[in-house]
Order: C-alpha cells, then structure tokens, then sequence
C-alpha cells in the first residue's frame, strides 16, 4: 500500500514476494503482488548518493513484485471516485465501503494485482450482516520478512456508488502493514491472478450493475482533482482522443507494446507502481541519447540531468506521442542534478521487461479497457 514512508527499509515492507499455496493451510501467493497507487516521494534534496539509493531500493521492491511475471462516448451512468494525493504526491487513495452496516475504508486502486485486502481492525466481518466466511486463510511474505495473514471472507463492497454484493476479501489478523494513509489494497488486473481465486471488485461490480455501465475503467493520477472513473469514460477530463493499444491479459497484466523515444518495449501499465522501468541496455541507451549522464548502481542504470536543460522522452502508444512533462521525468534531486523517473533493471525472464507506472500516468488519462482488452490513453486537461 502507498503510504508516506521515512526511509526506503520502511517502503520495503510494503511489497510482497511470492508465497507457496498448500493444501492444508493454504496460502495467498502474491505472484504479482503490488501494494497499492506509490507515488513519487516528495521532491526533496537529497545529499549525495541518497537520490539513487531511494530509486534503488524501489526498483528491488518491484523486482520481487513482478518476478512472476477512437475515444469511446461516455457513458450516462457509471461511478466516480475521488481520489486523495497525499503527501505530496506519495499516494494517491480512495474509498470503498465493506459490509452492513458499511465499514469506510480507505485503500489503494491497484492495476498491478488483483485482490482485495484490508489491514487488521479496518473492517470485521462479524458485525457485518451481509458477510459470510468464504472458508480460506491466507498468508502474505513480504521482501523484509514482514508478514500479513488471515481470512478469507465475502461481503458487499461499495465503490463510486456501485455495489458488487458478495466480493471476496481477505481480512488480516495479523499485519505489519503500516496505515499511513490507505488501509488496503484494491487489485484491478486480471482474475487469473487472484490469490484468493475470485473476481477483482471491478469484474464484479461491472457483473451487479452492467446494464447501467460499460466494462471499463479509467484513472486520472494528478496532483489535484484525482479521480477514478467507473464503467464510464469522462471526456472533459483530457483533450484530443484517445489513442489505445491492444492488451495481452495472457499473464493476467494490462501487458501492452508502445516504444520509449523510438525504441520498442513491452511492458504493463501498472497504477502500482511509482517509477517506469525498463531493461538496463535499452535505458542506458534511451537517457544517454537524452542528455542524461549515466550512473549505475547494483546493476541498476539511472540518468542524472541539469533540469534547465529539459530532457525529452516520449513513449508512443497507439501511435500517439506522449512527451514525459518536466514533472512527471523528475524522481528525485540530487544536488544541483535530477534523477530521472526512468531506471534501467533487467526484471528478468519471468516478468514484464518494462513497467509503466505513476511517472507515466500522472500526466494523461488512461482508460482501461476490460471489455475490449486494451488500454487507451489521452493528455490531461
């Protein structure tokens, strides 16, 4: 889960690794397991080697979490759901509502994994009427030894308005998840990838309310007005069309194709994730074309640059160009130099080769596409 964190060990709890399934106690496995919408932290200066060292230690935390691994017209009805920039750009969270009567719970919309989670005494499913045992434990390791575990439950979940009536949960017991500003995660990727096998919330909400929405979903990551938009596509939020890319769910990711400054890449689109990554020599060569100085570190390929000297780099979806803004290219300051958003780490054979997290998505509107598999983006207003 997102959260204001004081130090890169203390964000290292945050982001599972995998976990084996047994058949007497079984287990969650995070095969895919992100903890929630990270954002950047905030863009303060930081003396010598620390910028790098911070961008490192989360490019290891996304190494574990994925070693695994036309505009359309708006709908009448839908949900929208206000989402919070805390911290200055840190996390981005918002709210659901489990249960009768209703616990509001704030939590991470995550397109990286696909489960539903909430921490310890956030929500208890025996005060709820509506809730019944669903008869699964599961268990969570996390890069540090940190551990989550719990049960399994299914309740009605209530996001933007629209009710999925009976969604599976896992409800911990036992948590050092901290609650520093979101009290959950709320997976949107794919079912394939559902440690708890059961639906994502989305699927089954879009199954409870189809007739009044489209099978989609949409995110706008900005510092102010954030939102999250359900089964509709609101085109006063962004300008021009949307130009979209066909997904390949095979691996249960919204896993597209697109090039960084002309270089071909396949990666997936995950709200996740704070930093885009790539692989070491394709990024080497991207942000030395750039301008960039080249600094590595634990196999890890960063670039550092005079912001004055405004770096382009422009990832190409659908065929359509979208340019980084000064912003969105910015992950830390390092002295009188910037440590750029893009970071070169070979994920290896099992994951996705490239990531497009926060950095990418801050800056435009991205939809996506369950119905038609496919994620569609346009620039912000």
């Amino acid at each position: 889960m997102g959260s204001c964190l004081s130090s890169p060990a203390a964000e290292d709890q945050k982001k599972p690794q995998g976990a084996t399934t047994g058949a007497a106690n079984p287990t969650k496995t995070e095969a895919k397991a992100t903890i929630g919408l990270t954002c950047k932290h905030p863009k303060s200066s930081l003396k010598g080697a620390d910028a790098i060292a911070l961008a490192s230690a989360r490019v290891k935390q996304l190494k574990a979490k994925h070693a695994a691994i036309k505009a359309t017209a708006a709908a009448s009805s839908g949900g929208e759901e206000p989402l919070k920039d805390i911290n200055n750009e840190l996390l981005w969270a918002g709210s659901i509502t489990i249960g009768t009567p209703g616990y509001d719970i704030t939590v991470d919309f995550d397109t990286g994994s696909s489960d539903l989670f909430v921490n310890p005494n956030t929500y208890k499913p025996q005060s709820s009427s509506t809730a019944k045992d669903a008869g699964k434990t599961f268990q969570v390791g996390y890069g540090d030894g940190t551990q989550a575990s719990g049960e399994v439950w299914t309740d009605k979940v209530t996001v933007g308005g629209l009710t999925a009536p009976a969604q599976a949960i896992g409800v911990a017991s036992k948590s050092t998840l901290q609650d520093d500003g979101s009290q959950g995660i709320a997976g949107m990727a794919f079912p394939s990838i559902a440690q708890t096998r059961s639906s994502p919330f989305f699927d089954s909400i879009y199954a409870a309310n189809q007739s009044s929405m489209q099978n989609l979903f949409a995110f706008g990551l900005w510092t102010s007005n954030a939102v999250m938009d359900l089964g509709y596509i609101d085109q006063s939020r962004f300008t021009g069309e949307l130009a979209y890319s066909s997904v390949d769910d095979s691996q249960g990711f919204w896993q597209t194709d697109f090039t960084v400054n002309g270089t071909q890449a396949n990666g997936i689109v995950d709200t996740g994730t704070t930093l885009i990554i790539g692989p070491t020599d394709a990024v080497r060569s991207i942000l030395t074309a750039a301008g960039m100085t080249i600094q590595e570190q634990d196999g890890e390929v960063y670039g550092l640059y005079d912001p004055s000297t405004n770096p382009q780099v422009t990832f190409t979806f659908g065929g359509a160009d979208y340019t980084l803004s000064p912003d969105a290219l910015s992950f830390q300051t390092q002295g009188s130099q910037t440590v750029a958003s893009i970071v070169g780490s070979d994920m290896g054979s099992g994951g996705p080769q490239w990531i497009c997290g926060d950095s990418f998505l801050q800056d435009v509107y991205a939809v996506f596409d369950v119905q038609n598999k496919r994620v569609g983006f346009a620039p912000k207003k």
